[in-house]
């Protein structure tokens, strides 16, 4: 009875854990961890039993193939975040079986007499000793990074683009940019009068300015407003490669020379 007791318990605890660790590794494939869950706990229910007879064995063998199912089972349906934690408990539980298989063996061979192993004390401290040095280790099995860790958005150029205007023309009245980076372009009135700058027809993902600046027809374009003296920035992202011409919208001021062009690469 003693022997078969062993071969169950040895093959269920040692089987569970191997089993579990199995299922994580082949989390994407519940048949092969179960597979080798199974292979590996026969073998365990075999070498637990082995010495004490076919009965044994064969109580050994089943204990195992269970533990190794069950195991592979719960590695792959645990939470990644519970990995580690979950590994701790079944190594607490297997180490704490071979503890109290080590004490019953200890007690059957010395009839009962070893006053060492029967001290409750002695085991309350042992399992304590065995707990503590489990939940020092450091984790076992890495959490894997979650969605918006493995999403890595690739960086955004910057561009910064400076245009001068004045009566009436701008400087330098030809920019180079490249679709996708972030420009931010910067106009400066040198000029007694206002002025500002429109870039006709540019697909862009957003607009951004530092100004608030109500003009009739800017709402499609990137466009900015700049008083006499005054410096104004607007940012945006071209979307789409290809050559367009910028214009100061005031009254006049296309007509008399203030346009330039922007190719976007």
């Amino acid at each position: 009875m003693t022997s078969k007791t062993i071969a169950m318990s040895l093959g269920m605890s040692v089987s569970l854990l191997v089993g579990y660790i199995l299922g994580v590794i082949f989390n994407d494939d519940l048949f092969v961890s179960t597979v080798l869950g199974i292979i590996t706990g026969m073998f365990i229910g075999i070498a637990a039993g082995v010495r004490t007879g076919t009965i044994t064995v064969l109580e050994g063998v089943f204990a195992g193939i269970m533990g190794g199912m069950m195991g592979a089972m719960l590695g792959n349906m645990i939470t990644p975040e519970d990995r580690d934690f979950l590994l701790k408990i079944l190594f607490f539980i297997c180490f704490s079986t071979l503890l109290v298989m080590w004490m019953v063996l200890e007690n059957e061979i010395n009839n009962n007499k070893s006053l060492f192993f029967t001290n409750p004390l002695v085991t309350i401290i042992m399992y304590g000793i065995i707990f503590l040095l489990i939940n020092q280790f450091d984790p076992y099995l890495p959490v894997p990074a979650s969605n918006e860790q493995e999403i890595t958005t690739p960086p955004i150029n910057e561009k910064d683009v400076y245009i001068q205007a004045d009566e009436f023309k701008f400087s330098p009245q030809e920019q180079t940019i490249n679709a996708g980076d972030q420009v931010e372009l910067t106009l400066l009135n040198t000029g007694t009068i206002e002025h500002d700058l429109e870039i006709i027809n540019l697909s862009t993902e957003t607009v951004n300015t530092n100004h608030e600046h109500d003009h009739s027809n800017s709402s499609q374009n990137v466009h900015v407003h700049a008083a006499p003296g005054e410096e104004q920035r607007v940012t945006f992202i071209p979307s789409e490669s290809g050559t367009y011409m910028f214009v100061c919208t005031l009254p006049g001021h296309q007509e008399s020379g203030m346009v330039g062009t922007l190719e976007v690469l």
